[in-house]
């Protein structure tokens, strides 16, 4: 356990307290608020108690309150402080942070089949971190109204034109090479061509031409029973309507596979769109039977 430590604050001090931090039992009660609340579910106590640092720590709780100020106080909860500009360092560092462990994620998943929903998980932490709340609830959609530059409209993707390809082959065999074609609206933007405004967020008073105002996407694409990750990749294009595509390896058995195909925004939150697409993979000797017996 860290040694009781007390600073006075020199102002703004939040939950009724009078210190900026306080004690190891207010850090558990944060950790276990952020647990009971699944806001960040991968979240363990035991990896927060070894890092011996007690800024890092503090961050934590810090960055917590700073996103969740108002949730805090309705759960009567005293809370630790964090200086303004101290958090806001430490927000502006987060997304960066974020996609390295998303980049990480997607290979590690893509190699040894693991399950999507950790990256899916994580990508939905870059419109949190952008609007300022880890709850996609009334109040964060209220607040990212009043930052929308879409000119009123709410923002909105649509998926489709959704197809599966093999070069020179018309049956998916096991272990074959698919492409996923598919087109990606923007229904907030005004036209086809017309390029995505940068969205309103957290970053704006910042830094105007922050990076992570841009209207990027993601796609994952998984296996709907298993969870299994077939591929994901980020769409760069913020144009109003992108034609993309995605190749990925076919499963080394046959049958037919549900592929859940999901876009999600980096800036908007409750901002997605997901189709399913069934894939049918044979088995080579299958087909030629099927041809001797047409002859």
């Amino acid at each position: 356990m860290y040694a009781i430590r007390t600073e006075k604050a020199s102002g703004d001090c939040c939950g009724g307290g009078g210190s900026l931090y306080e004690m190891e039992q207010e850090v558990t009660a944060f950790l276990d608020l952020m647990e009971s609340k699944q806001l960040i579910s991968k979240l363990e106590h035991r990896d927060i108690s070894r890092v011996e640092q007690d800024h890092v720590k503090r961050d934590l709780v810090a960055l917590y309150y700073y996103l969740n100020e108002r949730k805090a106080k309705e759960l009567e909860l005293t809370v630790p402080c964090a200086l303004h500009a101290r958090m806001m360092d430490v927000v502006l560092r987060l997304p960066y942070i974020l996609e390295v462990f998303v980049e990480f994620s997607i290979k590690i998943a893509g190699d040894k089949k693991y399950d999507a929903t950790t990256i899916v998980t994580a990508l939905r932490l870059f419109p949190a971190l952008a609007q300022g709340s880890l709850t996609t609830d009334a109040g964060a959609i209220a607040a990212q109204r009043h930052r929308l530059t879409t000119n009123g409209k709410v923002p909105a993707i649509k998926l489709s034109d959704l197809e599966l390809r093999v070069d020179d082959e018309t049956s998916i065999y096991p272990k074959d090479w698919v492409t996923l074609h598919l087109t990606l609206t923007r229904e907030h933007v005004s036209d086809a061509k017309s390029i995505a405004p940068l969205a309103g967020t957290l970053y704006d008073k910042k830094s105007k031409s922050f990076i992570y105002r841009k209207d990027h996407l993601w796609v994952v694409v998984q296996d709907s029973v298993t969870h299994h990750l077939m591929g994901a990749w980020k769409v760069d294009d913020t144009s109003g309507q992108v034609t993309d595509a995605l190749g990925f390896w076919a499963p080394p058995m046959i049958g037919d596979v549900n592929l859940e195909v999901r876009v999600l925004s980096t800036v908007y939150l409750d901002t997605e769109a997901h189709e399913v697409l069934k894939m049918k993979v044979v088995s080579p000797t299958a087909v030629i039977e099927e041809i001797i017996d047409d002859e």
